[in-house]
């Protein structure tokens, strides 16, 4: 009912405008005036036909009907191709009811049904004439009817396929959670938080937006203990802004992951193991990425500790087998009785061990840091390769326990990834290590 309210208005306006505006062209055409200038005074048979012919130019319409009158109540022209009931009574019923008021408003205008009145004018503004133009209500009726049968047709598709639609979406939907109702869904995510939050690891994901979206009870925890602020409201947060040190774009953008990496969090550090999210389909298609982390036990620090200390093993063994060589040595100097051989023998041992280890420590006054580059010259002579410290190093002071066995465990293994590249090599085999402290 409203529909059909509402668009038989629209096309009641519709066609008032129209009708307006037919009148109003025909009004002001030079044509029509100069046509009843000359029937007012002379009345000739062709200047009606030239008039009808210009208003069937102008209409051009099969439902409107137009009526033209003379100054004196005569009717010039009758166009009514759509044979208007009744059209021609209406009209001169308007034309008797408007002519003596010599002007009328737009809004009486619009307000005439299917119809509008207008004056013809002369260039002194006298009225020379009038002009009626007008629909049949069945225009209206069948306009209405015709355009809310349409509007019921396309919202009777629209439903259907909206119906459609709606039960193609629910399938895929459905598919898309795996089959799972809203109660096992609820059910899934609570279990999924009672899992995330007695983890005895922070876990942090991550959108393919860098945006926050997951972060359980013992990251908050970890976080704060690093003097992260708002650790409680980390969800729609940009992890960029969290995660400063994390190569996130490289985990999200090209799909890259590392494994127990340190990483600082504020002034903590941590192990992280960061791995990239794909598509369910496996495909390409990166969602975001999960994070967990941890920070540096105890235990740790021991493993790290253990793997200085197996430097420090190996530094002593090297220095232990030198030691027993030139111990053989002296002993079979001994037995020899080449008391002469022994003394200058000791004397260039003791010297070089002495200019060694001054030509060190001079530079490393680190002493655990100069007894450990002393273990691995004795193992480069062991293996035959020419180690030495360059002249350029430097280090004015001992360091703290836990950098001096980092900086042991990095020396270490660059050295025995070198002796590694020389041993099979035939040419010169030549290491040079380099040591400085920056601030």
């Amino acid at each position: 009912m409203f529909t059909t309210y509402k668009v038989s208005k629209v096309i009641y306006d519709r066609v008032s405008i129209n009708a307006v505006s037919i009148n109003n062209i025909l009004c002001n055409s030079e044509e029509i005036q100069n046509g009843l200038e000359t029937q007012n005074y002379h009345v000739e048979a062709a200047v009606d036909r030239m008039m009808a012919n210009y208003v069937n130019q102008v209409d051009h319409s099969d439902e409107a009907g137009v009526a033209i009158y003379d100054k004196h109540g005569r009717q010039r022209v009758m166009y009514n191709p759509g044979n208007l009931p009744n059209f021609a009574e209406s009209a001169r019923d308007l034309m008797e009811k408007y002519a003596q008021l010599n002007t009328i408003s737009w809004q009486e205008n619009y307000a005439i049904p299917n119809k509008a009145f207008g004056f013809v004018k002369n260039i002194h503004n006298e009225t020379i004439g009038y002009v009626v133009t007008g629909y049949s209500d069945d225009i209206i009726n069948k306009s209405t009817i015709d355009s809310v049968l349409f509007l019921l047709l396309t919202n009777f598709l629209g439903l259907t396929i909206g119906i459609l639609g709606a039960i193609f979406l629910a399938g895929r939907i459905k598919r898309v959670l795996f089959g799972y109702e809203p109660e096992e869904i609820a059910r899934l995510l609570q279990e999924r938080n009672i899992i995330l939050n007695s983890v005895r690891e922070g876990i942090i994901n991550i959108n393919d937006q860098g945006i926050i979206t997951v972060v359980n009870s013992e990251a908050k925890l970890l976080l704060k203990q690093a003097d992260i602020s708002d650790t409680d409201d980390l969800c729609g947060k940009s992890a960029l802004d969290v995660l400063k040190h994390v190569p996130l774009r490289d985990i999200i953008k090209e799909g890259r992951s590392f494994a127990d990496a340190s990483i600082k969090f504020g002034n903590t550090v941590f192990v992280m193991t960061a791995v990239p999210l794909l598509g369910l389909d496996g495909g390409e298609k990166i969602l975001g990425a999960v994070i967990t982390f941890r920070k540096k036990s105890v235990v740790e620090e021991m493993a790290n500790q253990l793997t200085g200390f197996k430097n420090y093993a190996t530094a002593l063994r090297a220095q232990t087998h030198e030691f027993m060589n030139k111990m053989h040595v002296i002993m079979g100097l001994i037995d020899m009785k080449a008391y002469d051989e022994l003394k200058n023998y000791t004397k260039e041992i003791a010297y070089n061990r002495q200019s060694e280890v001054s030509y060190i420590v001079t530079r490393l006054k680190d002493i655990t840091l100069s007894g450990f580059i002393l273990g691995k010259i004795s193992r480069s002579r062991e293996l035959d390769i020419d180690f030495s410290l360059s002249d350029e190093s430097e280090l004015h002071g001992e360091l703290d326990v836990p950098s001096v066995h980092d900086i042991v465990l990095i020396v270490g293994n660059l050295i025995e990834n070198a002796f590694d590249a020389l041993k099979n090599f035939d040419g010169e085999r030549i290491v040079n290590l380099s040591i400085f402290l920056l601030f």
